[in-house]
């Protein structure tokens, strides 16, 4: 039997929300502690974030499903909770039986989002877990992680034993086979290393000349690939579905069921790093996904059922879907959300299902406000789209809408910052082409704006990032032209903006910067309350590095040391998309291209590679 934790009622009732902190949730999985492999998952953000990740809710029912292992989640403690954690010596501990961090076999984290990097330190240290894998030994355990940023987990490598490049269920069964199959951590280490998908850090190096110009990269163990290739589930139809999600004892940011339509993105927009790297399309099959709706209403019992993908809308048997769906929603009550909807296929039809049973706000992601700019960004909405949406919204009683827009994106001017402006107020005039009696209720339009980020794998990889100074006098300039009563105008945080870019295009070297600013007391530098840009500057000088060492453009020549991972999408095809870029011109949606998956003979490179 294995030590555990013990939470006090005066410690729970010391902390905000004790609900994050004691499990027993509906559907949640208990087990014998017995069984041969322990697995703790772990998100790096608060309960309700975690709870709201969905494959961390495959993954969970995925290896419970097993007879021989037991997956319990652990997320980092709110600040109040981690305060007295830290007074009382309590260490970092799973929800489901309290067992600390380092009493489990394998501890595997999600690289969902750049600036959770500390974090996951942090949980290392609360967990009495060695920060270096290679201060780790076999009685330690097995550090692993995945995730959209194992793209480029440069930063982070030396802090893990193994990192899972692409859509980890494929491989987690076998890697799982594998580990209980091993007499060390070495010797598996060595065999998963062999597997398509695993990037195993200590096996590779890379390389510099005496410019510090990165030259290549050097295996030091002759068996492991390089490039190493990602993996991906080719029939999402057969892929595994959790049907008993655990339902919260408290409210979380996404409180609902989730069907996931299907994965990957056609549409090539040359800033989106999802919509390269989830490449190719790959859709659930309609009736599959029917029978997956009624299983999560009886598992759960939730009033909304959310449709997921990168661009919902863009399901090929949405409106059948539908149509099947709402029979079984309405006598129950339940709504359904149509997230992620382009305006460029947007119908008042999609809009009464969506609003069947609760009128929600609408969101709409434009991204830029000229033409020009969307064409160099590869955003296919025409200005007549935005506007058409406007009235149909309008017309049908929505009254809340939300824009989604970025500054600085690569050749941006002050004519396309004040194009913002200009779309939102052409927007509100289309309110007032309402009759008269239909203008009672005033709109709300929230215009959020956030900071160009260049990212790895798309076509913007080469892009310099735009001056700090240079950002605010655009944001102070769409400020002072979106004044109305009718308009919200919030944007991001610059400074964070800014150390994303610095951990999206990062290196190794950043490894000791993350181990500085915990150790200056960083820990959830996702959130604004505890973010500090001081701190960061502060730990990357210590380190003779510098924010423009990350941010700086790219000669396209240049190596990059995410190039030792394959993705699929070719370094060829994003250089092809980034001049077009620099000539405003647009690609076709690559579904209208091709014949098999929606990259074949738009020459992406990705069915080439991976689709069978």
């Amino acid at each position: 039997m294995r030590k555990t934790v013990h939470l006090s009622n005066a410690l729970l009732r010391a902390v905000e929300k004790p609900s994050r902190y004691v499990g027993g949730e509906w559907n949640s999985v208990i087990k014998d502690d017995t069984v041969k492999t322990r697995f703790a998952l772990c998100f790096p953000d608060i309960y309700e974030i975690g709870m709201s990740n969905l494959a961390l809710s495959i993954l969970y029912q995925q290896i419970n499903a097993r007879d021989d292992c037991w997956c319990e989640r652990v997320y980092q403690p709110a600040a109040d909770m981690r305060q007295k954690m830290q007074e009382q010596d309590i260490p970092l501990f799973s929800l489901e039986s309290k067992t600390p961090l380092s009493a489990f076999d394998i501890v595997g984290f999600t690289l969902q989002y750049e600036l959770s990097y500390v974090t996951i330190l942090d949980m290392l240290r609360s967990g009495a877990i060695p920060l270096y894998s290679k201060d780790r030994t076999d009685n330690d355990p097995l550090v692993i992680a995945g995730g959209p940023c194992a793209v480029n987990a440069e930063p982070v490598a030396d802090f893990f034993d193994l990192i899972v490049v692409g859509e980890a269920e494929l491989l987690l069964e076998t890697l799982l086979d594998l580990w209980a199959a091993s007499e060390s951590k070495t010797s598996f280490l060595e065999k998963a290393s062999r597997l398509e998908g695993v990037y195993v850090p200590a096996f590779y190096e890379d390389l510099y000349d005496r410019d510090g110009k990165l030259t290549g990269f050097h295996k030091l163990n002759e068996d492991a690939p390089l490039p190493i290739k990602r993996t991906l589930v080719k029939d999402l139809s057969q892929a595994f579905l959790p049907l008993r999600p655990i339902v919260p004892n408290s409210e979380i940011v996404h409180d609902r069921m989730v069907l996931e339509l299907f994965r990957g993105c056609t549409r090539g927009c040359r800033f989106c790093q999802a919509g390269q790297i989830y490449r190719p399309v790959r859709e659930r099959d309609k009736d599959t996904l029917v029978r997956q709706a009624k299983s999560l209403m009886d598992a759960t019992g939730y009033d909304e059922l959310g449709l997921l993908s990168l661009s919902t809308s863009d399901y090929s048997a949405l409106e059948t879907l539908t149509d099947d769906l709402l029979p079984l929603l309405t006598p129950r009550g339940v709504n359904l959300s149509l997230p992620s909807l382009r305006l460029d296929n947007f119908s008042f039809d999609l809009m009464k299902k969506a609003s069947s049973t609760r009128k929600a706000g609408l969101t709409f992601a434009i991204e830029a406000g000229s033409e020009r700019l969307r064409n160099r960004i590869n955003k296919n909405i025409r200005e007549d789209d935005v506007l058409e949406a406007a009235r149909i919204a309008f017309s049908g009683g929505w009254r809340t809408l939300k824009f989604y827009l970025m500054l600085g994106l690569p050749g941006e001017t002050d004519e396309d910052v004040d194009a913002i402006s200009d779309i939102v107020f052409k927007v509100i005039d289309a309110y007032y082409e309402l009759p008269p009696a239909e203008r009672r209720k005033p709109p709300t339009i929230t215009v959020s704006a956030s900071f160009f980020i260049p990212k790895p794998w798309t076509p913007f990889q080469w892009a310099k990032m735009l001056p700090e100074d240079e950002y605010d006098r655009r944001v102070k300039r769409l400020t002072e032209r979106l004044r109305h009563r009718f308009i919200r105008f919030n944007w991001h945080d610059r400074d964070m903006a800014v150390i994303e870019a610095v951990l999206a295009r990062g290196d190794r070297r950043l490894a000791p910067v993350l181990v500085s600013v915990l150790e200056r007391g960083g820990t959830q530098d996702s959130w604004r309350e505890h973010f500090s840009y001081e701190r960061w500057l502060d730990a990357l000088a210590g380190h003779g590095l510098t924010t423009d060492d990350y941010t700086r453009g790219r000669e396209t020549s240049e190596l990059f040391v995410w190039d030792k991972i394959d993705i699929g999408v070719t370094k060829r095809f994003l250089q092809r998309e980034w001049d077009l870029a620099g000539e405003d011109c647009m690609s076709h949606d690559c579904m209208t291209e091709c014949l098999h998956c929606g990259a074949n003979r738009f020459n992406c490179g990705v069915c080439l590679t991976h689709a069978g």
